[in-house]
């Protein structure tokens, strides 16, 4: 599908972007969960970010809080991929692709950088859903 820009959107280079975003204390990144190439231009992004900008974290709406210490794993090396994938429960909690996510966990991991479980565990959310 073809998204169209805002009128009032300005194109502008990646150099610019990045030293924009280099000066911020926070930066949100959105993507449309099933589009690979929005997760690869996340990573492309968070890469460059490395540049010029430490401490860096990258905050996970995709693994629930409860699954942090495997994050924690996952980044200082003492598990792989396929258990980071298991041991999220990423089939049963979350249902959008791991590989459209995995660049982003191969980058921190790399890196050393943080990642951070944002979502609400599903026990919690089962709690107050109606």
């Amino acid at each position: 599908s073809t998204r169209r820009a805002s009128p009032s959107a300005k194109q502008v280079s990646v150099g610019r972007l990045i030293r924009a975003l280099g000066s911020k204390r926070a930066i949100f990144l959105g993507e449309h969960h099933p589009e690979l190439r929005d997760h690869l231009l996340q990573a492309a992004l968070l890469q460059s970010l490395l540049s010029t900008r430490k401490p860096l974290a990258v905050g996970l709406e995709a693994v629930q809080r409860q699954f942090q210490p495997v994050l924690n794993d996952y980044v200082a090396k003492r598990i792989d991929e396929e258990q980071l994938f298991t041991a999220t429960d990423w089939e049963r909690r979350w249902y959008w692709s791991f590989e459209a996510y995995a660049p982003i966990f191969r980058m921190c991991r790399e890196y050393g950088v943080e990642l951070l479980a944002l979502d609400v565990d599903s026990e919690d959310k089962a709690k107050v859903e109606l």
